[in-house]
């Protein structure tokens, strides 16, 4: 339920969101993170070997190479997906550039300040950038617009229990700061703000977000 930072052998540091998980995979030839799930922030440094090698961030939809960077990377959860069971990831690069190279697409590179999402197949369009993209390594969620249905799963990985959103109110957009520290209290802020409310059983372990009843 919180971030964990990792100081990697090379000194770069990977900034890993809850619910999250690497593999990290150093050789002769390459610096590889293997992302398996969640999501990470990376800030690379110079390579320390004799020899240079690049620093690799793996999705299931293919590979990001950092070009001196700091950017972040999130794969997608299950719902989101859209294609072949490749997955989705989001990047977003907040300093230097990343060429991000599709499974079965050509690659592109990414500049700061922007990012996209991108599957096996496919790089959408590139999009601005800034730092509410990893407001959750500082216990923040920035939401601007964000689906409700997006936003109870995120802030389900940083609660126990478990946390989901009914269909008839799965669409509404959310905007605002909220503190992941406290939950609850982000629970209450949405149903003061929004026409929803916060249905709880198992002694707040299952919360549905539902339609506010009519009075």
């Amino acid at each position: 339920g919180e971030p964990r930072v990792l100081r990697l052998p090379d000194g770069s540091s990977v900034t890993l969101g809850t619910a999250s998980a690497i593999d990290v995979r150093f050789d002769a030839t390459e610096r590889l993170v293997l992302l398996r799930a969640g999501e990470i922030l990376v800030q690379t440094a110079p390579d320390t070997a004799p020899t240079h090698r690049p620093f690799r961030v793996a999705t299931a939809s293919g590979v990001m190479e950092a070009l001196g960077t700091r950017f972040s990377v999130r794969a997608a959860d299950d719902d989101d997906d859209e294609n072949d069971g490749g997955g989705r990831t989001h990047i977003a690069v907040l300093e230097g550039a990343v060429q991000i190279t599709p499974r079965r697409a050509a690659p592109r590179v990414l500049a700061a300040p922007q990012q996209a999402h991108f599957t096996a197949d496919h790089i959408g369009a590139f999009t601005p950038a800034d730092a509410s993209d990893v407001a959750w390594a500082q216990g923040m969620l920035v939401a601007d617009g964000m689906r409700l249905a997006e936003f109870a799963a995120t802030l389900s990985r940083h609660r126990p229990g478990l946390l989901v959103c009914d269909a008839a109110v799965a669409a509404l957009r959310i905007s605002g700061a909220f503190p992941l520290a406290d939950t609850d209290g982000v629970l209450r802020m949405l149903v003061t703000t929004y026409p929803v409310e916060a249905v709880s059983r198992l002694r707040g372990h299952w919360v549905t977000l539902v339609p506010r009843a009519a009075t």
